[in-house]
């Protein structure tokens, strides 16, 4: 079982009803059958509110229940697969999505284009409530039912385990989609799509991640038949890595036996180990990238990397979490004020950090500035940072200072004392690696190539620095 991607969904899944407009019906006392150690949560100082319910079944199917009745006689299905585009093979690279397309056309129970002609039948419209996603960790099959009675929760289940096990991959049916998913290539493949690749493989070399988009490449999904995604489906599309979800106006008990009927008699089978998405090397630092393509705002983004810490899901690393994030809105609404004045030394301006999956963390400062003048902007963008991390580390603010500089710059190689970047961080050796880069796409301007850019010096916190532009 895939644990990981488990307690991440468990987590997001919690939010995502929470959002959903939906007020819960009066709560029992506690959640029933929570089970921690079933969503790797065993380390947790938390327990999910009351009203939840949880259960596992004997193939190790998992599922999460919740009544709710606002808004009345409405209910939402989900199935959440923990298989994505990280566990394709290099000859599988696009087969999640796929996949993803094949389970409407056709399995045991339902023929070939009769799946939609039966949920329109329903008062269920493709596309507003019935839809499904492929990321690059799961794939997430969602029905948004208009009613609450028990035959359309019986037809919704119904589905949701004829894909799980019983799709028929007609090798006709596999041909005619082919052209669907080829086209919805052609469309994506733009140069947002291109910017995005380019990108990935700067910030990430030789991590999967920057392999394994979703979309998949033309040679693999030119080669797919019905057998090579049979054997993609059968070996990732398991019991134990399933979660189904229902959220509504249903009695629980009711739910949790039509999930019994319905997933009981699938057939457990070993869950695959998912691929890690990197490797990420923290020490990855001092190179350049420039990409160009005339329909790109000029851009330059400054990174660094550091590796992945595992930490426990307790109180205190909650607020010092939330504490995180404050600092780093803080700053980030700062930039943005700039950005509205009336003459703003930037056009655009994002700061972010983040964990990429468990394989690392990232922090970058990004800039769009006006054409052929990003170095005064990206000058000016520093200077701006330096006052606002400045006021930071006010006694007043001294918290947010500690954790605002740990966002910036989570490392722990660093000194225990923390200081902001714009004193430490030895911004002309940064930004004069960015004065000549290396051109690495073709047609580059020649001028731009007369000679290679300095080296950086270790002491050079900034991973990578990457330039768009006309």
């Amino acid at each position: 079982m895939k644990l990981r991607h488990s307690t991440r969904l468990a987590l997001s899944l919690f939010v995502t009803t929470a959002a959903s407009g939906l007020l819960a019906a009066p709560l029992a006392a506690q959640p029933v059958g929570w089970d921690a150690s079933a969503w790797e949560l065993d380390d947790s100082e938390f327990e999910p509110e009351s009203g939840w319910h949880f259960g596992r079944l004997e193939n190790g199917l998992r599922y999460i229940v919740r009544r709710n009745d606002r808004p009345e006689n409405t209910a939402l299905v989900r199935m959440d697969i923990a298989a994505g585009s990280l566990d394709e093979r290099a000859e599988e690279r696009g087969y999640a999505h796929y996949v993803e397309h094949m389970a409407f056309n056709g399995s045991t129970n339902v023929p070939e284009g009769e799946m939609i002609k039966l949920l329109e039948r329903l008062g269920l419209a493709f596309g507003a409530d019935t839809n499904a996603s492929t990321g690059f960790d799961r794939t997430q099959y969602k029905l948004d039912l208009p009613r609450a009675d028990e035959e359309l929760l019986d037809t919704a289940l119904m589905l949701m385990r004829e894909t799980a096990s019983e799709l028929d991959f007609d090798e006709a049916a596999v041909q005619r989609e082919k052209g669907v998913i080829l086209a919805e290539r052609r469309v994506r493949n733009g140069y947002a799509l291109k910017n995005t690749v380019d990108s990935l493989e700067f910030a990430y070399p030789g991590a999967l991640i920057g392999e394994r988009l979703p979309i998949g490449t033309a040679e693999t999904l030119e080669a797919a038949d019905a057998a090579a995604l049979r054997a993609f489906w059968e070996r990732e599309y398991v019991p134990s890595d399933t979660v189904i979800v229902v959220v509504g106006d249903f009695d629980p008990a009711l739910v949790e036996a039509k999930i019994t009927e319905h997933f009981g008699s699938w057939r457990a089978a070993p869950s695959p180990e998912q691929p890690a998405a990197g490797p990420i090397d923290p020490d990855y630092r001092g190179t350049t990238d420039i990409y160009l393509d005339p329909a790109l705002t000029e851009t330059i983004t400054l990174a660094r990397h550091d590796a992945y810490v595992d930490r426990p899901d307790t109180r205190a690393e909650r607020r010092a979490a939330l504490l995180r994030q404050v600092a780093t809105g803080a700053l980030s609404r700062r930039l943005q004020r700039l950005q509205r004045s009336e003459n703003p030394p930037f056009r655009g301006v994002s700061f972010s950090t983040s964990d990429l999956f468990e394989t690392g963390r990232t922090t970058s400062l990004g800039v769009a500035s006006e054409e052929g003048r990003w170095m005064w902007r990206w000058t000016n963008t520093v200077a701006r940072w330096r006052t606002a991390s400045a006021r930071e580390r006010s006694p007043n603010n001294s918290p947010i200072s500690a954790l605002a500089w740990k966002t910036r710059s989570p490392t722990p190689r660093r000194a225990a004392t923390p200081r902001w970047p714009g004193r430490r961080w030895p911004w002309r050796a940064a930004i004069s690696c960015l004065r000549r880069p290396p051109m690495r796409s073709p047609g580059s301007r020649p001028s731009l190539q007369k000679r290679p850019p300095p080296r950086c010096s270790r002491r050079c916190a900034p991973t990578a620095s990457r330039s768009t532009n006309r």
